[in-house]
């Protein structure tokens, strides 16, 4: 008997010489099939992968073969499978074995078993270093806005008429084009660290504010179309999509020729083509 273990794979080649009355098996046993099965211990089949284990899976694939007289091998049959065997299958019909039986009243016979077994591959991985957790946008928001409505640390201050709105020139910087250019330092008013802004409510320079610091809008339905032109004015593209979303949303017979006008004067192209279309089909309501 030989073993060869390679990878997962265990190949037996087990060859037996058996002696045998060729003629008792001739007489009684000549249109039947010889059959049988593999027992470990009949074969002394042994590895170290079988033992102590009471619960292998594997997939086993045999192969046996009768050599004749002439030491030539015979049509042999292979058996492959992966359920539980207990019994035997037929391998070769009894007369074609007796007609090979050797001179000295010998049989040869070869079983070449190979077992596979699954492979299961684990990959291990070094812990990873986990760093401090990051800082979640809505706390972020919660203390913009606290610094913009409590003016800590202002630097800045914008007057709207006779109000006076304390700010911060590096949010105002970071968030608009505009106010970055107003803040240069050559400029009068990073000089004096005030600007007076004229055209502009009170009310709608601080909710723009309040959108600078927080990202939000809380007002934004009542004073959309103020909104939209101060959005504009300082370059704040996110406001102005706020803005235009809530207009297009409020589109009715009495504001959709202001809403238009609006649009067109302040590039705001999805409401102009929602205004344009609104008013296409409620041309009648629309004109009286």
């Amino acid at each position: 008997m030989s073993t060869v273990m390679q990878n997962n794979r265990i190949s037996h080649r087990i060859a037996a010489v058996y002696a045998s009355d060729a003629n008792a098996l001739a007489a009684d046993f000549d249109t039947k099939r010889i059959g049988g099965y593999l027992r470990t211990s009949d074969a002394n089949v042994s590895h170290p992968c079988f033992s102590n284990q009471t619960n292998v899976q594997f997939k086993a694939k045999f192969k046996f073969t009768v050599f004749n007289s002439r030491n030539e091998e015979i049509p042999t049959t292979v058996y492959t499978g992966t359920q539980q065997l207990h019994g035997y299958f037929e391998y070769i019909r009894r007369d074609l074995l007796i007609s090979h039986v050797h001179p000295s009243d010998e049989l040869q016979l070869v079983l070449n078993m190979t077992v596979t077994f699954d492979t299961v591959t684990r990959t291990s991985q070094a812990p990873k270093t986990l760093g401090p957790p990051e800082p979640k946008p809505a706390e972020v928001t919660k203390d913009l806005e606290s610094i913009f409505k409590d003016a800590k640390l202002s630097d800045f201050t914008i007057v709207v008429g006779d109000k006076e709105i304390p700010v911060h020139k590096v949010v105002l910087s970071a968030r608009s084009p505009v106010f970055a250019a107003m803040l240069e330092p050559h400029t009068e008013e990073a000089k004096t660290n005030r600007v007076v802004l004229e055209d502009i409510d009170y009310e709608v320079m601080h909710e723009l504010l309040m959108y600078m610091y927080s990202g939000r809008s809380p007002n934004i339905q009542q004073m959309g179309l103020e909104l939209l032109a101060a959005a504009d004015r300082f370059q704040l593209p996110g406001l102005k999509d706020m803005a235009d979303h809530v207009l297009r949303s409020g589109l009715i017979v009495d504001t959709a020729c202001k809403f238009l006008v609006y649009a067109d004067m302040y590039n705001s192209a999805e409401l102009k083509n929602e205004a344009v279309k609104f008013i296409a089909q409620n041309i009648n309501s629309v004109i009286q």
